[in-house]
């Protein structure tokens, strides 16, 4: 049975093969309550609704805060006052967001068809690696096909607009969805749209709508960057070196066979964001005790090929 890979699962052994060996290999999965999670999964509905059925896009983007509000409460009981005052904002903020990226691209969202949505990816590397995957959403605008990236940021600037043109992530898929698709379906070019999460909030003596149209004030006037557009017309890095680099990281993870193979990287065991999931699995030991802090995750299937299945 070949070895089935996504970007994210080679990401994580890039990033630490024992984070690999826990998540990937045990399929060990800690959850945790976070919030921007929550709003990236929100405004992907609510963008792809826009091309799909745009009358539908603000009702549909409330209706799905709400699952998952009470999605989280249900499987995070434990969550603080103050997180359960950061989720109920984002009702508002996530809805003003997409007021705001409709106003702003009007003129782009009226050009563009909807083509596809979890487009997903199943190419053979070679007889021991697959790569799997979905892109989010295939768009047609002035005749030409795209894959369509929406990237929520926290912060927005110059340097980060230019990272983007060297996205492994959508050059792989891009590549490996035109070797495998039809002819006639083959993509043109990528198209990003960079959203900057608002950095104010609803005010006390504020009404949502008032806050909504304060939002979107913010979000169009002058200033910093808060929302970009880059449209390219083919990835700026070859889709043959990407899969240079992945071929030669399925190497290494196909070496390991046993769990001291998946050597630890000790520099990513604090990083910007907290504690690495598996800390405590890496560094107090995977007793029963510590592996009841843990879920299993279902095994992969391949009639279900997503990225975060694998």
């Amino acid at each position: 049975m070949p070895l089935f890979v996504s970007y994210s699962s080679i990401n994580d052994f890039r990033s630490c093969p024992r984070f690999y060996y826990w998540k990937r290999r045990r399929r060990l999965e800690r959850k945790e309550f976070r919030v921007p999670f929550i709003v990236g999964r929100i405004m992907h509905h609510g963008i792809q609704t826009l091309f799909s059925k745009p009358e539908k896009a603000e009702s549909e983007i409330r209706k799905r805060f709400k699952e998952e509000a009470q999605k989280a409460r249900k499987e995070f009981p434990e969550i603080t006052i103050y997180q359960e005052e950061d989720l109920a904002q984002q009702d508002a903020i996530t809805t003003g967001m997409l007021k705001a990226f409709k106003y702003k691209y009007a003129k782009f969202l009226s050009a563009t068809k909807h083509v596809k949505t979890e487009a997903v990816i199943h190419y053979e590397l070679n007889k021991d690696v697959t790569i799997v995957g979905a892109i989010d959403n295939i768009i047609e605008n002035q005749s030409r096909r795209y894959v369509y990236e929406l990237k929520n940021l926290k912060s927005l600037d110059r340097e980060r607009v230019e990272a983007i043109k060297t996205d492994p992530q959508t050059g792989l898929y891009f590549e490996c969805y035109n070797r495998t698709c039809k002819k006639d379906e083959k993509l043109d070019g990528i198209i990003y749209k960079i959203i900057r999460k608002p950095q104010i909030r609803q005010k006390k003596n504020e009404s949502k709508a008032e806050f909504m149209a304060r939002l979107q004030n913010w979000y169009l006037e002058d200033g910093d960057i808060k929302m970009h557009f880059e449209r390219m017309n083919k990835p700026f890095i070859s889709g043959a070196a990407v899969l240079n680099t992945i071929d030669k990281v399925t190497q290494q993870i196909l070496s390991c066979k046993k769990e001291d193979d998946y050597y630890q990287d000790f520099g990513k065991c604090i990083r910007e964001w907290g504690k690495c999931p598996m800390y405590t699995l890496c560094h107090d030991g995977a007793t029963k005790e510590n592996l009841k802090l843990y879920t299993i995750r279902p095994e992969f299937q391949l009639t279900k090929a997503k990225e975060d299945d694998v």
